[in-house]
């Protein structure tokens, strides 16, 4: 796999909005699962440190996605599911993976937008 530092007009999907956050972009544009981009956060969270992995994929359905977290993990519950202007936030509590961490799963699909972003975050 070949990572390429993720374009400017991208970072947007991977990169967190707090500036003073750590920040590390890639694109992957070969491989399999390919083209996506990864994007790992180190920030702060009301005072406490936290890292995130981020997978952006435009031509993935989150539906599948989501059936495979199912199937492959033991998550647990399925702690928010809203949909706000058309984007769909999903988050479970993956606290038997680590103390405190979670998955979330964005789409907009009810726009008729395809794509997929999926993030792990934990306590640092």
């Amino acid at each position: 796999m070949e990572l390429e530092e993720v374009p400017d007009e991208f970072k947007v999907l991977v990169a967190p909005p707090d500036p003073a956050a750590e920040f590390y972009g890639f694109s992957v544009n070969e491989g399999e699962g390919s083209p996506f981009l990864l994007g790992i956060v180190f920030s702060e969270f009301e005072g406490e440190g936290m890292a995130s992995c981020t997978i952006a994929n435009p031509y993935i359905e989150s539906e599948p996605v989501a059936s495979a977290l199912l199937e492959i993990t033991e998550m647990q519950e399925l702690i928010f599911d809203e949909t706000q202007m058309g984007q769909r936030t999903r988050i479970w509590d993956t606290t038997n993976f680590v103390e405190g961490s979670m998955i979330v799963l964005l789409d907009s699909e009810k726009m008729g937008i395809g794509g997929a972003t999926l993030s792990f975050v934990r306590p640092r």
